[in-house]
């Protein structure tokens, strides 16, 4: 067979895999990607608002230490409690950055554990998918497969059994033919029957040839033999002469 059933299966399979992979990695990566947006925007908001936190502090911080000395004169306090105050200050202002720069990091850690377990998903899911496609694909290039095999090898068989009846065919016409010729060959050419057997005496009265012995003295021929043959349809009678040697020599033939 020209065509191996591996190689029809092959067909099959990519047939009906087609473009099924390359859908899927498209997919995948688009999911990817988004994902991936999604995942830098959030990011660029944790770190919009970790600023913003630390530019509140700050402003906060300049703003208490601008009013302070206003405040404290009202209050008259003295310079001993400006540091005292300064030093609050101070410490307010460290505690609100450390506050912000610890919310940053918190929500950054929420978020990249985020991002990887989608990721992870999207790209599990991608490889079932995969699995799942091969296996549909695996299960109708089965069933495609053998039905075109099972064409294949009935076209080839129908094929071997047509040559094999025009081989057949051909022969019996060859030896139709060569009978005919033979036949033919045989009516065309002249027929010599078998001698049939026959009083000698009665065939010598038929004929006319004389039936002498030859046994008398100075004889060549010590007997004689007459035999009645048929030549392209017609009767003849044939004389031979016996030699006391035994030997037969013919001597002649008339139409009976």
């Amino acid at each position: 067979m020209a065509v191996s059933y591996d190689q029809i299966y092959k067909e099959e399979f990519d047939k009906a895999l087609g473009d099924s992979v390359t859908r899927l990695q498209q997919s995948q990566e688009q999911q990817e990607k988004a994902l991936k947006a999604g995942y830098d925007q959030q990011q660029a908001n944790l770190t919009a608002n970790k600023n913003k936190a630390l530019k509140e502090a700050y402003i906060s911080k300049m703003k208490e230490e601008r009013d302070m000395p206003s405040a404290m004169a009202r209050q008259g306090l003295n310079g001993g409690m400006v540091e005292s105050n300064l030093a609050s200050i101070n410490r307010a202002y460290q505690n609100n950055r450390n506050a912000a720069e610890e919310n940053y990091a918190n929500n950054k850690t929420t978020l990249d554990v985020g991002y990887e377990g989608d990721l992870a998903n999207i790209r599990s899911q991608y490889v079932d998918a995969i699995a799942s496609a091969r296996q549909n694909a695996n299960s109708l290039a089965l069933t495609q497969a053998g039905q075109r095999y099972n064409v294949l090898v009935a076209e080839e068989e129908k094929k071997k059994a047509e040559e094999e009846a025009a081989a057949a065919k051909k022969a019996a016409e060859e030896e139709a033919a060569r009978q005919k010729a033979a036949a033919a060959a045989k009516k065309a050419s002249p027929t010599t029957p078998e001698p049939e057997k026959t009083n000698n005496s009665a065939l010598a009265n038929q004929s006319g040839l004389s039936s002498t012995t030859g046994q008398s003295s100075g004889a060549p021929y010590k007997s004689y033999d007459y035999q009645e043959k048929w030549v392209n349809g017609k009767k003849y009678i044939y004389k031979y002469g016996i030699t006391n040697s035994n030997n037969k020599v013919f001597l002649g033939m008339s139409k009976a």
